[in-house]
């Protein structure tokens, strides 16, 4: 069976599903044809993924990220879909890093750039300057994060995968509690309305639904419903 299609048979299966982003089997195709198409990858190890590697960054002039896109998907095909183990660590030449000094607002421009957002655009800008957060540290905010008594938020699997305390801005707490009750009114409705339920897998074809509790949601308020495959869930589509 060729590679590509060992590919995608694993990779459809339910435990791999959520991987075949991350995994781009175009890299897989492209390794494939670097050496024009007159191996099987089973029967080449680290030398040919280092030169194939190595070639994206020297001749490509590729990202690091992208590289390393392409390592990933290298490292699934020979460990998932060829089970074969790699006799030592892969070290090809590393794309470089272009290096960008970072773009910092002053507060007037601050200032300029809130006064065109509103409703929860203009909240969650207001907590990304104020509380020091990235983007998606906001997006991923859960109720349980939010300490209003002690004036404090929870960065929960931030950069570098590492948790942190972040300060609270006083002047948004009112606003904060006010946005919480809208979504909670929104999330009872839902659940009112039959949606809100996930599928929890427990193996050997079981499954239970359960119910999602409004203390661990999202600050998120809902678009549109569609429905969850393999499960025949409704579920929510957020909008932030």
């Amino acid at each position: 069976m060729p590679a590509e299609w060992q590919v995608y048979k694993i990779s459809s299966s339910p435990f791999f599903i959520f991987l075949w982003d991350a995994c781009d089997c175009s890299w897989i195709i492209r390794y494939i044809q670097f050496y024009q198409c007159r191996v099987h990858p089973k029967e080449m190890g680290v030398q040919q993924i280092e030169a194939f590697l190595s070639h994206q960054a020297t001749h490509e002039r590729v990202a690091a990220a992208t590289q390393r896109q392409a390592l990933n998907a290298l490292v699934f095909l020979y460990r998932k879909v060829l089970d074969v183990p790699f006799e030592r660590e892969i070290t090809p030449i590393r794309a470089r890093r272009t290096a960008r000094p970072p773009t910092v607002l002053v507060r007037e421009e601050v200032n300029a750039l809130l006064q065109h957002l509103a409703g929860t655009h203009l909240l969650m800008a207001q907590l990304l300057y104020g509380s020091g957060l990235r983007l998606m540290e906001c997006v991923r905010l859960r109720i349980k994060d939010f300490d209003f008594e002690r004036k404090q938020l929870f960065v929960r699997a931030g950069k570098g995968n590492k948790d942190r305390v972040s300060l609270l801005p006083v002047p948004l707490q009112s606003r904060l509690q006010e946005h919480i009750e809208r979504v909670r009114t929104l999330h009872q409705g839902d659940l009112s309305a039959g949606f809100g339920q996930v599928s929890d897998r427990l193996g050997a074809g079981k499954s239970t639904v359960q119910t999602s509790h409004f203390p661990v949601e999202r600050l998120a308020q809902v678009r549109r419903v569609s429905g969850i495959p393999r499960s025949g869930l409704l579920s929510c589509s957020p909008r932030y």
